[in-house]
């Protein structure tokens, strides 16, 4: 798995991957990105070393996508951030570049201040693959970013039950809901204007979102405020459908009825061993797999090659790891083995083999 590192030293902010042994770099789609043929890709400076190499990405000036979200978003600048999204995978289609490596975290994409343009960094190299898919990503944009007062969030509802509604999504659904909400915007004539900064706010906007500065009494205010579910609220596994509220104060907590309708929209995780399309739901963390019905929660007990306690599969904040146990016939992720007692993470469709048996994971939905 490639090593990922982010320094920020003397003013300076870097990203820097590392090779695994055997990989080789895609040298068309590095020159494609570096003459920036491909728009919303950071460029990256190669360091060679023998037949090892690291990548560089020059992150200075630009913040990351999580600062980003931290501060309140409007219609407009929600609607302008998945345009930028969209506008980056339709351009890797359109160029034959694989969508699969993005590396879409939100702490690696990073965002220009002035221009609120994204840069995605795109990993060039034969046989990578991130770690989450269009779906996730979007997700985790969800559980983090707020939203201003004082205007009508109910797109962002839509953005959540587009989300819910299955687990194949792709560019074509995210262009559907940018569609739907730019067909929607206000006319740039009708929002308001800040007097001290100038930046355009919403109709009934009480202070500007930009400078802090209460705005003149004569417009048309709403009081209203709207709070959302802290991260220690948020459903494992599941968007917080219930995200906003017109109260005074504090949050407002779901009831037992309606958790249990949230959690009855989602899938747990699971294997589909490839010999018999089984399906296998991984219902409990840590999940063990091996020979012996007394120690695994599946057991492949008429197999002697796997090991009594074989391998586990962990969930850790949402996302998916499995370990090797220490067994005898090892442990392999992608056709690649990994180290005993060595947490290695998951990502949709990863193919596992323990000994000579073969599984497919799927995150579920």
């Amino acid at each position: 798995m490639n090593k990922i590192k982010y320094i920020e030293k003397k003013g300076e902010k870097k990203l820097i991957i590392k090779s695994d042994k055997g990989q080789q770099l895609n040298e068309n789609e590095i020159y494609s990105i570096n003459m920036n043929e491909i728009s919303g890709l950071l460029p990256m400076e190669v360091e060679r070393k023998g037949n090892s190499f690291k990548l560089f990405y020059c992150m200075t000036g630009l913040i990351s996508l999580n600062q980003y979200l931290i501060n309140p978003l409007s219609k407009e600048s929600f609607s302008r951030f998945l345009q930028n999204v969209l506008d980056c995978l339709l351009m890797l289609k359109k160029n034959y570049f694989n969508q699969n490596k993005l590396l879409l975290d939100l702490n690696y994409i990073v965002v220009n201040p002035t221009s609120q343009k994204l840069y995605f960094p795109y990993v060039p190299v034969h046989g990578f693959e991130n770690n989450t898919n269009l779906r996730n990503f979007l997700i985790n944009v969800a559980n983090i970013c707020s939203f201003e007062t004082g205007e009508d969030n109910s797109y962002f509802q839509d953005y959540i039950n587009l989300l819910n509604n299955g687990f194949n999504f792709s560019e074509f659904e995210l262009e559907e809901y940018v569609k739907k909400i730019n067909s929607n915007e206000v006319n740039i004539t009708e929002m308001v204007t800040c007097p001290y900064c100038h930046k355009k706010l919403r109709p009934g906007t009480n202070f500007c979102t930009q400078c802090g500065n209460k705005l003149d009494a004569g417009i048309n205010t709403n009081d209203s405020k709207y709070y959302y579910a802290d991260n220690d609220e948020v459903i494992s596994g599941v968007l917080y459908t219930g995200y906003t509220q017109n109260i005074s104060e504090g949050t407002t907590v779901l009831g037992s009825e309606e958790l249990e309708g949230l959690m009855e929209k989602w899938e747990a995780p699971y294997l589909i061993n490839i010999k018999n399309n089984e399906k296998i739901v991984i219902n409990k963390s840590p999940f063990i797999i091996g020979r012996s019905q007394n120690y695994s929660d599946y057991a492949l007990s008429s197999n002697n090659v796997v090991s009594k306690k074989h391998a586990q599969i962990d969930i850790v904040q949402d996302r998916y790891y499995i370990t090797d146990l220490n067994s005898t016939n090892k442990t392999f992720v992608n056709g690649e083995i990994i180290e005993p007692q060595q947490q290695i993470e998951l990502a949709n469709e990863t193919k596992l083999r323990l000994a000579n048996e073969e599984f497919i994971f799927y995150i579920g939905k």
